[in-house]
């Protein structure tokens, strides 16, 4: 989930370390992605991931961005899929087109509050 740098490994036992510290030696093999369906679309979590009209992954959470007037959806994604191709999520037996975002989705110019 890139959140390595909050753990710190070199104090005492805890419970994962060992888990851990094994996904550090061998490697990372997935990260998490954003992504982002036009409108509401009732995700809850588990949805299929699809590229290119594969199964690439599952959501693992999502929700309505009332500010962005999207849906949003997190899910995990092997470290070789480099973003590129076509993009869609699963559920209920529907296909929603998708598009990879950042993992912080924000307005950092400030466009839509100040139109």
């Amino acid at each position: 989930a890139g959140l390595g740098f909050a753990v710190a490994m070199e104090k005492e036992d805890f419970i994962g370390r060992d888990a851990l510290a094994a996904i550090k030696a061998s490697g990372i093999k997935r990260h998490l992605r954003a992504f982002s369906v036009d409108g509401f679309q009732p995700f809850h979590g588990g949805e299929t991931i699809l590229r290119d009209g594969q199964p690439a992954g599952m959501l693992t959470s999502a929700g309505y961005g009332h500010y962005l007037g999207r849906t949003i959806g997190f899910g995990y994604l092997d470290i070789g899929n480099d973003g590129s191709g076509e993009f869609a999520i699963e559920a209920f037996g529907k296909t929603h087109r998708a598009k990879l975002q950042p993992r912080c989705q924000y307005d950092a110019a400030m466009e839509r509050l100040k139109a």
